[in-house]
Order: C-alpha cells, then structure tokens, then sequence
C-alpha cells in the first residue's frame, strides 16, 4: 500500500526473531510462532521478510534492518529477549540468519 498509493520505498526496520527459547522472564517465553524458534526458523523467517521486500513493486523495497543484532548472552547481564533475537551465539560466532543479509 505504502508503494502504491505514495510511491515511496520501503524499508522494514527493527525486526527480529528469535533463535531460541528466550528466558521465563521474555514476553515470548511459552508462545507459539509461525517459524520454529530455532537457527533455522530464525533464517527461514528473515529470508521471506527479505522476499518481501525484494518483490514490492518497482524496486522500492531498499532493505531490512535487524533489532539488535548483538545483543547476545552475557552473564549477568539484562539482555534484550536474553539474546533469543541476536544474530550471533554467546561465543560470538554468527547464526544462519546473518548470511541472509548478503541477498541484498
């Protein structure tokens, strides 16, 4: 709609999704989701965002930006969804979901 009726391109922004069960304390924890909460759910779920924006009209899709891409598990520490959304386990080392940045 925002492409066909202002003609102005689109980017998604603060998505996220998470690779794990989050804590208890997580507004997630227990829900049920479309995608599996896992690292392969976590880049099957980014992958159809990016489709999405990739096939809106007049290639006025211009990107995705990921919430919180770092916000991986620290001991002690109050962590955004406890680092169930980031794009990168707790030793650092990159998910799945990251490479699916390299299709734009």
């Amino acid at each position: 709609n925002i492409v066909a009726h202002l003609g102005k391109a689109v980017m998604v922004v603060e998505t996220a999704y998470l690779w794990r069960e989050g804590s208890p304390k997580d507004k997630s924890a227990g829900k049920t989701y479309a995608w599996p909460k896992t690292p392969a759910g976590q880049a099957t779920f980014l992958r159809e965002v990016i489709d999405v924006v990739h096939e809106l009209p007049e290639g006025k899709g211009i990107g995705v930006v990921w919430w919180h891409p770092d916000a991986i598990e620290l001991p002690g520490a109050h962590i955004w969804f406890g680092g169930s959304c980031a794009l990168f386990r707790p030793d650092g080392t990159p998910l799945p979901a990251a490479a699916e940045f390299a299709r734009f």
